[in-house]
């Protein structure tokens, strides 16, 4: 059992979720159901965005959305060694007209840059992208999961073997919600990807189905909250293509570990179906 920590008087903070969830902050004992969820949503939201990273189709996107042609304005289109990556391209978008109409039943629009650079001479698939004040708006009727992410960093996809790939993330994410102080969540991840047998990664295609691996930190702030949290890959996440929605992973388990309101546990994420946020259950160390 981790030995006790000394908790300081401090007066319960109550804050209403747009999504009518309750957060209480504070000196109790780990994350209440609402900053599960928070938690939840940080992690749903990056998985999300690095998803169409392993290609360059939709790079910068969630998946399953297509903006409308012509919304964004490219410096360069091209590709030196002709492996389907922009030698130094970058892709700016405004909104209008850089938006999409039924994502998560409303609206999806997309502002800032992102620049890809090749990081190889011939066909190695490699590329690094540096992100700048890249912003998914989404908006919907109720509210319910209303918020902008605006994201600044850099993510370097690597060489992989055997079809599979690596992708390196260092960023800082701003997430503005109705009604709830901004978070502000860095990552330091590492993400393998494995497309399932018979499947490719080709540079200008979609990703196919296949398997997710992240490991990493994740640190999440918001107000007087300031969590650090390993992240960790209990069962592979199941990435399906022909899933409706940013939301495709189907199967799978991921860990958020360490010390939130004093007392040190495991957040576990357990997916189940596409479409739908994964279960949320905190277990403290030694239980």
């Amino acid at each position: 059992m981790p030995r006790p920590r000394p908790t300081p008087f401090a007066p319960v903070l109550l804050l209403l979720l747009g999504c009518g969830e309750v957060v209480s902050g504070g000196g109790g004992g780990g994350p209440s159901v609402g900053q599960r969820y928070e938690l939840m949503l940080a992690t749903q939201d990056e998985i999300e965005a690095s998803s169409n990273a392993f290609t360059v189709a939709g790079i910068g996107l969630p998946p399953g959305v297509t903006l409308p042609v012509g919304c964004s304005d490219t410096s360069s289109t091209a590709d030196a060694d002709g492996d389907g990556v922009p030698t130094n391209a970058t892709f700016t978008f405004t909104n209008p007209p850089c938006s999409i109409t039924g994502v998560r039943g409303g609206t999806l629009g997309l502002t800032g840059s992102i620049q890809v650079q090749d990081a190889s001479s011939g066909n190695n698939t490699a590329w690094s992208t540096t992100l700048t004040d890249l912003a998914w708006q989404a908006t919907d009727s109720g509210a319910i999961r209303s918020y902008t992410a605006t994201r600044n960093g850099t993510r370097a996809r690597g060489i992989g073997t055997g079809g599979k790939a690596t992708l390196i993330t260092a960023l800082t994410t701003i997430q503005d919600r109705p009604n709830v102080v901004d978070a502000t969540v860095d990552v330091q991840l590492t993400t393998s990807f494995t497309p399932t047998v018979g499947s490719t990664l080709t540079p200008d295609q979609l990703p196919p189905s296949g398997t997710l691996i992240l490991a990493g930190t994740l640190r999440w702030r918001r107000s007087t909250e300031d969590w650090q949290l390993d992240v960790g890959t209990i069962t592979p996440l199941v990435y399906d293509s022909t899933c409706a929605g940013p939301q495709r992973i189907r199967a799978g388990q991921l860990v958020l570990s360490g010390t939130v309101h004093n007392q040190d546990g495991t957040l576990s994420l357990v997916w189940s179906a596409c479409g739908t946020d994964p279960a949320r259950s905190w277990t403290p160390s030694g239980s």
